[in-house]
């Protein structure tokens, strides 16, 4: 027993100095203990020869109270804190030694876990030395062991002597801790009282031991291990009691989906979330069950971390489930986080790139280190490091080996992908040293498959080769493409032959248009089906084929009179058109084209105001001044020059421009909801249906020629050859209505640049006709005229998404190929480029001819008046 003798506290005096009262601060509860823990008498305790430095004298008297408490009221900075006896010491060293071992132990644990097998925690470097580190870490290591084996090996052996004397009673319990340290090796343990839990944590740089991430462990009783053994082959003495939102398998999935209605009711699909009973949990062996219960936990957290930043993210639209998470990244692309769940037992899982690379991302963050500086790891202990082709291992000089696992699969695709991107920039540096101009290198490209496939174009300094490349990060040899530019050249240099020939051939019968204007549109209704035949020679020549699917239409091309609605994807459709118009005889030469104002001044764009075509300025503000326009060049030109097909793209502008608005307008109004074309715009087919449409009453036939007079007759015949004027008369109005689809492999449309270049693969392009009696089309009531276009727009939807999920617009349905005579191709463009040239010759020749004739006239009058005033001189 210690005998303390504790002084009762008093009312300190308040003492007086110039007949000022002052007050003192009585003392604190810790100044009191350590008052009155000096009054112990140690040397009772450990024996009058004990040597102890840090006790305190006794003070023998009372009076000197007053002077320690002042003492107390400045604490002395030569006080050491008492010690509970001369073990104190040892007993912490050892403390702190177990609490380190522990650490390293935990460290080795995670390390060695194959969920994080893939992880290599790299060490982080302070601001000091190489060589100060090596010291410092050797000191440590060497401080630590020293510590440890000196003041703590008897009590180890000690501690191992009792287990064994303990564990030797039954085989059962032997067994049990035998397990029990394999378990301890793999996995965080602790042992509190009579009770053992772990842990399933996986953040190295965290609080351990979560209550919702805290398992038990005890020992099976003898009927659960038999039947375990029976029913389940399972042999372990260990039995585990796992949290209940963890008794499931769960797996991660991650894909990228087209926003549509099938990918609408996935989304708000019900998953019912699976829960093992905890008998059943208790059959399944520690070693599958934790690694499962592991793996939900950090599939569950993934998730809740995905859902938590997608509040705070305001530009991108998400859409949070409870068990999924779907991200908008573009117009038509989504991608979907999906938890899914499993019964909690063997089975195969889905393990996609996407979530693979999503679930590392995660776990870096957890267990390593935010500083890490870019520099080698040094390390001390090791002297020999084994790289083979399935694991690095670390050997040091203990002998101790330490593996190095990884996904080898995800590090031979990262090694091909460096590999390609290596290819790609020594690309670059011989396109530089040879000359070659680069257009691109493109080290984020795709290829068909959905590989990382980076891309090199490039062309030489004269513009006559160009060279694509795509190395393929699957370890496949790259594929190389080279075109020769001497066609594009052509190509181009034949918009300029062309638009200067056929203004040097218009020129001289421009006399014609008043006076026989049946010739004169004649003449130049070829010139311009041959310009249509020149951009069609593009996509033709750089094998871009047109296949024509439906309804046989060049028995309509000869007579009768069409209205042509097409979709617009992109500049090739013009171009497209122009190919199929080849074959259509007559029609070919007396179309009429409705086409924005932005081509009025292109050299198409110039010709086609000399054909009579017309330019539509969009916008709110004009349109119904541009419809009255319409019908005024419509009653102007169509009959007075035969024509025969009205072509107009309804959707008013690029696909690719006007999907977004188009799709709002529908869910906003209840309208189809497209997804391959617009909804159609019916200004322009109304005007040009109410104007040179079917008529209610028809006037009749041509009038009947009177025979009266001969003379007469003549001038009615002479007319008739002059101009059609019998067209004139009987007007006779559009019979039908040409429905045209248009569409590009894979839903990707080419462009006039593709077309004149030829930068894409060979592909074909498809085209699909319906015609409908005009009389069938409900014009002049416009809501059912707008029902009737958007009804046909949702079949040419259809049409589309089969072709493009098929490759066909109808079932069985075979394509006819557009086909061109080479000899015709090279004859026209030798006509064309001769022309070219005796036109400029001429022109050289005409310009010469006449600034000599004008120079030799001013020089005969300046010599006439030279000699006049000599001879007045004179």
């Amino acid at each position: 027993m210690v005998s303390v003798k504790i002084n009762k506290t008093e009312m300190p005096d308040i003492p007086k100095q110039h007949n000022v009262e002052k007050y003192t601060k009585p003392l604190a509860f810790k100044d009191l203990l350590r008052k009155n823990a000096r009054n112990i008498d140690w040397s009772k305790i450990i024996g009058e020869e004990a040597i102890f430095d840090t006790a305190i004298k006794k003070r023998d008297s009372e009076d000197q109270l007053d002077e320690t408490s002042n003492e107390l009221a400045q604490p002395s900075k030569s006080l050491v804190e008492p010690v509970a006896g001369p073990w104190a010491l040892v007993a912490k060293h050892l403390h702190y030694s177990l609490q380190e071992v522990n650490v390293m132990l935990d460290c080795m644990r995670i390390a060695r876990t194959d969920y994080l097998n893939t992880l290599v925690t790299a060490l982080v470097q302070d601001e000091r030395a190489e060589a100060e580190q090596v010291a410092a870490s050797k000191a440590f290591h060497l401080h630590t062991r020293r510590r440890v084996l000196n003041e703590t090996s008897k009590d180890i052996e000690r501690m191992a002597t009792a287990r064994l004397g303990v564990v030797s009673v039954g085989s059962d319990k032997s067994d049990f801790f035998n397990e029990l340290r394999e378990l301890r090796e793999n996995w965080r343990i602790r042992k509190v009282g009579p009770n053992i839990f772990g842990d399933l944590g996986y953040k190295t740089f965290a609080p351990k031991f979560s209550p919702h991430e805290v398992f038990d462990v005890t020992q099976k009783s003898a009927s659960n291990r038999r039947e375990s053994t029976i029913r389940f082959s399972n042999k372990s003495f260990i039995e585990l009691r796992l949290p209940q939102h963890l008794r499931c398998r769960t797996e991660l999935l991650v894909f990228i989906e087209t926003d549509d209605e099938k990918s609408a009711e996935s989304l708000f699909k019900v998953t019912n979330r699976l829960s093992t009973s905890e008998e059943e949990v208790k059959h399944v062996h520690w070693r599958k069950a934790l690694p499962w219960a592991q793996d939900s936990l950090i599939c569950r957290d993934i998730l809740a971390r995905l859902v938590s930043e997608s509040v705070s993210q305001q530009d991108i639209i998400t859409l949070t489930t409870e068990n999924s998470i779907v991200i908008s990244l573009f117009d038509s692309l989504l991608l979907k986080v999906e938890t899914r769940f499993r019964p909690f037992e063997a089975c195969r899982t889905q393990s996609t790139y996407l979530s693979q690379c999503l679930r590392q991302l995660f776990l870096a963050e957890h267990s390593k280190k935010t500083k890490r500086i870019q520099q080698f790891v040094t390390l001390p202990f090791t002297s020999l490091i084994r790289i083979s082709d399935s694991s690095i291992t670390l050997i040091s000089k203990e002998s101790q080996q330490i593996e190095c696992r990884r996904d080898m699969e995800m590090f031979e695709n990262a090694l091909l992908l460096l590999a390609a991107h290596f290819l790609l920039n020594s690309s670059q540096v011989l396109s530089r040293a040879y000359g070659w101009q680069l257009f691109h290198a493109n080290s984020n490209a795709f290829d068909l498959a959905g590989n990382f496939a980076p891309t090199f174009y490039a062309c030489n300094q004269n513009g006559t080769m160009t060279i694509f490349i795509q190395f393929h990060a699957d370890g496949s040899s790259p594929s190389i493409f080279m075109k020769d530019n001497k066609k594009t050249l052509l190509c181009l240099m034949n918009i300029t032959v062309f638009f200067v020939a056929y203004f040097g051939f218009m020129v001289p019968v421009l006399w014609a248009k008043p006076l026989w204007p049946r010739f004169y549109w004649f003449y130049e209704g070829k010139l311009y089906m041959w310009m249509q035949a020149f951009i069609a020679y593009w996509g033709y020549t750089a094998d871009y084929d047109v296949y024509e699917y439906g309804e046989d239409i060049r028995r309509f091309a000869e007579k009768d009179r069409v209205l042509v609605i097409i979709n617009h994807q992109s500049t090739a459709d013009v171009p497209t058109l122009f190919t199929i118009l080849q074959n259509k005889g007559v029609a070919t030469r007396k179309t009429l084209w409705l086409m924005d104002v932005m081509f009025r001044w292109t050299p198409f764009g110039i010709i086609g105001r000399m054909h009579g075509d017309y330019f539509i300025q969009q916008g709110k503000a004009t349109r119904d001044k541009e419809l009255i326009r319409l019908k005024q060049h419509l009653r102007k030109v169509f009959w007075d020059r035969d024509r025969r097909w009205v072509v107009l793209f309804p959707e008013g502008g690029f696909f690719y421009k006007r999907k977004e608005t188009s799709q709002r307008y529908a869910r906003e109004n209840g309208f189809p909801n497209l997804e391959h074309c617009t909804l159609p715009r019916m200004g322009a087919i109304k005007a040009v249906l109410e104007e040179i449409g079917p008529r209610e009453e028809e006037n009749g036939l041509a009038r009947s020629a009177s025979t009266s007079s001969k003379m007469k007759l003549i001038k009615d015949t002479v007319g008739a050859i002059r101009e059609k004027k019998y067209v004139k008369d009987t007007r006779p109005p559009i019979q039908y209505v040409l429905d045209v689809t248009i569409a590009y492999p894979n839903g990707q449309p080419l462009s006039i640049g593709t077309l004149c270049f030829g930068t894409r693969e060979q592909c074909d392009i498809a085209v699909h006709y319906r015609m409908f009696d005009a009389e069938q089309v409900p014009f002049r009531d416009e809501i059912a005229l707008r029902d009737w276009l958007y009804n046909l727009y949702s079949e040419k939807d259809l049409l589309l998404d089969n072709y493009y999920k098929t490759g066909e617009f109808t079932p069985g349905e075979e394509g006819e190929r557009i086909v061109f005579d080479w000899l015709r191709i090279v004859g026209q463009w030798a006509f064309w480029i001769t022309a070219f040239v005796l036109q400029v010759k001429f022109a050289v020749w005409a310009v010469r001819t006449v600034f000599y004739t004008i120079f030799g006239f001013v020089c005969i009058i300046w010599a006439c008046r030279i000699t006049a005033l000599f001879g007045r001189v004179v």
